[in-house]
């Protein structure tokens, strides 16, 4: 049976974070801007780890009341497993236990089955951003800006 575990992001897994998130995004983040980004008090990262293996992470900072999902990443081989809920539940609880009451992100509008994951937990579009993304092809795709109250949230 594999062993499946979330737990705090620490200094040993940045290597492992900017591989994944390479696998998982055209424009990757490299080890030290993954580093950068999880350096102040106020952000935190969550890894999914499958028998000690990291194949799932969340990058979230929170400032006062409000909060932002940075990446939100799954290794391809592993996805459609749950994994992404389980992070954001995580993440929901940690942010309430730090007062935050709305979370905000951004998506690719062409990401369907990220668009459906936070559309599930009752995110909301408020904005776009227009060829946010640039992609390979060379085709640039636009972001919808998303927010959810964390008070509407059954956990």
């Amino acid at each position: 049976m594999p062993k499946v575990s979330i737990e705090n992001i620490c200094d040993s897994d940045i290597a492992d974070l900017a591989t994944l998130h390479a696998l998982c995004f055209e424009e990757s983040w490299q080890a030290n801007v993954m580093k950068n980004v999880l350096s102040p008090p106020e952000a935190f990262g969550l890894g999914l780890k499958l028998n000690r293996k990291l194949v799932a992470f969340i990058l979230f900072r929170g400032i006062v009341l409000e909060g932002e999902i940075l990446s939100l990443a799954v290794d391809p081989l592993w996805r459609r497993e749950g994994f992404a809920i389980g992070l954001l539940r995580a993440t929901f609880l940690r942010a309430r236990n730090k007062s935050i009451e709305e979370i905000f992100l951004e998506v690719a509008e062409d990401n369907k089955p990220a668009r459906d994951l936070y559309k599930r937990f009752g995110f909301t579009q408020i904005g776009l951003r227009k060829a946010y993304y640039r992609r390979k092809s060379g085709l640039n795709v636009d972001a919808l800006t998303l927010k959810l109250r964390l008070d509407s949230l059954l956990l």
